[in-house]
């Protein structure tokens, strides 16, 4: 067996220093998500209203013109890559992910890499297009980062390690859904809209049938945040049995799809709602999807659920 490299007494004060940024992180609270600390960044817009607006004063019209760079991070940039992803900061740690499901904690004031995950994808994963395969936020809750793949998995990794701390799966990738949105911490809950629900695909066989969609449009989940549980989910396409299932025009679930989630909700604490925006139905033509003077629940729509159930409040 190969012998593991002997630390020196220098090596290894070293390497504490450098991961001493990490003993310092708190837990993220309730409350940190409501009002977070004005130097983190702790959602996607970084407070629940979704204003992504900074109180912090030290950059204004009279300073900005002494910032000069501190240091550089390089993003994966296959031919194929988008990205559109918003960091996380919390306790001066900044979290970010790269494309190909790359997952990164960093220290915000060197740039020096602290750990690292990497989501391994099935050998046989579609060869989707890369603006399906972004990702425009993580979320943080407790001790745990919440990281949705595009192969349907929703994972919490422990902020301070990088180690996974529990993996669920929501859907067969093999559908070609995706999550490039970005989870929601509430209270003791993950939320998680999936996406890619709109006619096209990756699949050479599927292409030749016109338009192929997932069956049965996407959907939003809520996970107990300790454990990943699924505790409930949504249909972002009202099937038959459920309630709007009857603005389809009797089409069976199957050849209903779309309303994908392409951003991550937003919350209300005062009201204890959560709010969604779902986009077109598949296929897009009212006439080719068999449900032309047919309302479609509840695409192109905004929804407001309660976090606690995943039970619809309202649609718009």
């Amino acid at each position: 067996p190969r012998r593991r490299p002997v630390m020196t007494p220098y090596a290894k004060s070293k390497l504490a220093a450098m991961q001493a940024p990490l003993d310092r992180i708190t837990p993220v609270t309730d409350e940190m998500l409501r009002n977070p600390p004005p130097g983190d960044w702790l959602q996607w817009r970084r407070t629940y209203d979704g204003w992504a607006y900074s109180p912090l004063k030290q950059i204004n019209r009279n300073t900005v013109k002494n910032l000069k760079v501190a240091w550089t991070w390089s993003m994966a940039s296959p031919s194929d890559a988008v990205n559109e992803f918003t960091p996380l900061v919390h306790d001066g740690i900044l979290f970010l992910w790269n494309f190909g499901d790359t997952i990164q904690a960093l220290d915000a004031k060197t740039g020096t890499l602290l750990w690292q995950y990497v989501h391994e994808l099935p050998k046989d994963y579609p060869s989707l297009p890369g603006f399906y395969r972004t990702k425009r936020s993580l979320a943080i809750g407790g001790h745990k980062l919440i990281v949705p793949t595009i192969d349907m998995h929703l994972i919490a990794l422990d902020v301070k390690t990088g180690k996974k701390l529990w993996d669920v799966v929501t859907d067969d990738y093999k559908s070609e859904r995706t999550y490039n949105s970005g989870p929601l911490v509430v209270k003791d809950k993950v939320l998680v809209g999936a996406g890619n629900c709109s006619p096209g695909s990756a699949n050479q066989e599927r292409g030749k049938v016109a338009g192929y969609f997932p069956p049965g449009g996407c959907f939003i989940t809520g996970h107990d945040l300790e454990t990943g549980k699924e505790l409930w989910r949504f249909n972002t396409v009202a099937h038959a049995n459920e309630p709007g299932g009857d603005t389809w025009n009797n089409l069976p679930d199957e050849k209903r799809g779309g309303s994908a989630i392409w951003e991550v909700g937003q919350y209300d604490p005062e009201l204890n709602l959560t709010y969604w925006g779902t986009g077109s139905p598949s296929p897009w033509s009212t006439v080719t999807r068999g449900t032309f003077g047919a309302k479609g629940l509840y695409m192109n729509s905004t929804l407001a659920i309660n976090p606690d159930t995943g039970k619809l409040v309202w649609y718009y």
